[in-house]
């Protein structure tokens, strides 16, 4: 009797907990069945819409998933006619939007107090008795557009919409400019997201959300949270388009030691150390440990001889050679000082004594030529011979 009863008490308490975030769910719509441009009436004579602008846009800035709907500035609307499918009492609309700028109305319920969390819009409503329909109508009298999506009337408990935006939907930035902007996620429920970029040769995001630029091209970024027994699983992503940046050219300065770096250096100013390699960490982006007689630096990204990224294995390097780099210093996370994505001056082998520092320039005048003693017609970044100097191309 007592284990009956147990296992009773225990299929309660399952059933409880596994029902805490049941919704029945009355009526919903994405724009998923819809394409760029089109208007809800097109579609479904249970929607209509004031003009000014309103239409679907194959955006996502609500934080949804696009695509989803503009409603137009200066008084554009959008209303719906939902069928309460024999349900009365309270209920629950909620929905998403980038900004505050929505009022609603209803036909046949009383609304209560709207609230929002982070993109996220809710509102409770209680259908009037006898009521067999009501009619939503979000209205925008703001003189900027509104973005809209997923909105969902239901009965029950619901889980809370994760609150995910980046606001834009796309960025464009310019490699090695100091006035780029990269758009910030908004996260205001503080919830573990994973950053991803669609293609890392363009730019890669590391798991703190910093982004860092590669190479000419577009990539999507996103932020993916998977959800929880409280809040929804939500992906919100916007495309970066990257410039390619000038490529001004930069003497290299004289040689000093990883102390002067590590104590006396500046982020952002060039450094032109020698040492050993001591620790070869990662052989694809080129990140080893470089030690001298005065301790030791992380670099952080190796350019190969023309000066692309991920091509360290090129190089040749390997621990116990000497190498002589420069680059630009870098303080990651306040802690850590690095050389980031450096050049390479000269490699002298462990057992040979040759290095890329003995390669003849003295034919070199005003033409531009790299290591091996080839005229380039367009340098992009890396180290050049030009006029008989060593010159950075940045």
């Amino acid at each position: 009797m007592k284990k009956s009863l147990r296992f009773s008490l225990l299929g309660m308490l399952m059933l409880v907990c596994s029902s805490a975030f049941a919704e029945n769910v009355i009526w919903s719509e994405d724009w998923s069945a819809y394409e760029k441009n089109d208007v809800p009436s097109a579609k479904n004579t249970a929607y209509s819409e004031v003009g000014n602008g309103t239409k679907v846009y194959a955006e996502n800035l609500a934080g949804g998933t696009a695509p989803e709907l503009l409603i137009g500035k200066n008084n554009g609307s959008f209303t719906a006619v939902v069928d309460l499918k024999g349900n009365s009492g309270e209920m629950t609309l909620t929905w998403l939007a980038n900004y505050d700028r929505l009022t609603v109305t209803a036909e046949g319920a009383v609304l209560g107090e709207k609230t929002k969390t982070g993109n996220s819009y809710t509102i409770p409503v209680t259908v009037n008795a006898g009521s067999t329909k009501v009619i939503f109508t979000f209205t925008n009298s703001n003189p900027s557009n509104v973005r809209f999506d997923d909105v969902e009337l239901y009965q029950g408990e619901a889980k809370k919409n994760a609150g995910l935006s980046w606001g834009t939907a796309s960025r464009e930035v310019t490699i090695g400019s100091d006035s780029n902007v990269f758009p910030e996620l908004s996260n205001e429920n503080g919830l573990t997201v994973v950053y991803s970029s669609s293609d890392e040769t363009v730019a890669t995001i590391d798991a703190e959300g910093v982004i860092e630029l590669l190479a000419a091209g577009e990539t999507v970024i996103s932020a993916a949270f998977e959800g929880n027994d409280e809040y929804e699983a939500q992906t919100v992503s916007y495309t970066l388009r990257v410039k390619e940046g000038t490529t001004p050219s930069v003497e290299i300065p004289e040689l000093t030691t990883c102390a002067v770096v590590l104590t006396e250096g500046v982020d952002g100013e060039l450094y032109h150390v020698k040492g050993t390699c001591k620790e070869i960490q990662n052989p694809d982006y080129g990140n080893w440990i470089l030690e001298d007689e005065t301790g030791e630096i992380l670099i952080y990204g190796t350019l190969d001889a023309e000066g692309n990224t991920k091509n360290f294995t090129s190089l040749g390097i390997e621990e116990g050679d000497v190498v002589e780099v420069c680059g630009p210093r870098k303080t990651f996370k306040t802690t850590t000082i690095e050389l980031v994505d450096v050049t390479v001056l000269s490699i002298t082998k462990k057992d040979v004594g040759t290095g890329i520092s003995e390669l003849a320039a003295d034919k070199a005048q005003a033409e531009v030529y790299n290591l091996r003693g080839q005229r380039v017609a367009q340098p992009q970044r890396g180290l050049y011979i030009i006029g008989g100097k060593k010159v950075v191309m940045k």
